[in-house]
């Protein structure tokens, strides 16, 4: 299963967890503010609206909203957010390795411009590339965010 999957998968699982929570006063209010907003859009009349506000007061659960904004869009109930795993523990290994390239980067490079003959050239160019080589691999491994587990 690849990761956008399993994320979408588990989207699938707390929206369907949540559609059977029980409505808050909270939640009223701001679907009803939502409601409102349509109103001012020209999506819906007043007559629409007031029949969709006793849709709305009549709800007992999340999933019982479905015909209340049928057509429109849902506003963003408290709770419903699904956060985005956070990769930080990505980026503490590439600074962790950005760092550990640094000293090679300053040797390949004192090499490189400061060598008395080739070789130490050839030595400080190596050096210099493989630090930047070693830097850019290290920044696609925490931008790609893939695990290799399947």
């Amino acid at each position: 299963m690849t990761a956008a999957a399993h994320a979408e998968a588990e989207q699938a699982v707390v929206r369907q967890q949540q559609s059977k929570l029980l409505l808050t006063d909270q939640d009223r209010s701001v679907c009803s503010t939502a409601l409102s907003e349509q109103v001012g859009l020209g999506r819906i009349d007043m007559a629409e609206l007031h029949r969709r506000t006793e849709l709305l007061y009549a709800a007992k659960t999340r999933a019982d909203l479905e015909p209340v904004f049928l057509g429109l869009p849902r506003p963003q109930l408290h709770g419903e957010q699904i956060e985005p795993k956070r990769r930080t523990w990505r980026w503490v290994v590439f600074g962790v390795a950005a760092g550990m390239s640094v000293p090679f980067l300053l040797s390949g490079l004192l090499f490189l411009l400061a060598g008395s003959d080739a070789g130490d050239r050839g030595f400080g160019a190596f050096l210099t590339v493989g630090a930047v080589l070693w830097t850019l691999f290290a920044f696609g491994w925490v931008r790609r965010g893939r695990s290799r587990r399947t």
